[in-house]
């Protein structure tokens, strides 16, 4: 998705009018999720804290509240997030 804005001052009332433009691009979805690294609690309690599903259209807001979660969950030093695009229909691994 690209997108641009357009502003224009109005002197006469102080205002500024703000025009966004959003031209949709092609839709990425998530292909499967994969965690590496843990060796403190079981796949299914990560799981289920993911906010981004597998097979579902990604989203950024997902992703990174997914990330939030994980990382409350106390049992990680760090938590991050690496995308893998694969070659069939722009689906994403994580």
């Amino acid at each position: 998705m690209r997108s641009h804005r357009c502003t224009r001052g109005k002197e006469e009332d102080d205002t500024v009018e703000v025009t966004f433009f959003i031209e949709p691009g092609n839709r990425t979805y998530v292909n499967r999720i994969n965690f590496a690294g843990n060796l403190s609690t079981a796949d299914d309690v990560m799981r289920r804290e993911m906010r981004q599903l597998e097979s579902a259209p990604a989203s950024s807001m997902a992703i990174e509240r997914s990330k939030v979660r994980l990382e409350q969950l106390g049992y990680f030093e760090s938590v991050e997030v690496e995308t893998e695009e694969v070659a069939v229909r722009k689906i994403r691994s994580m």
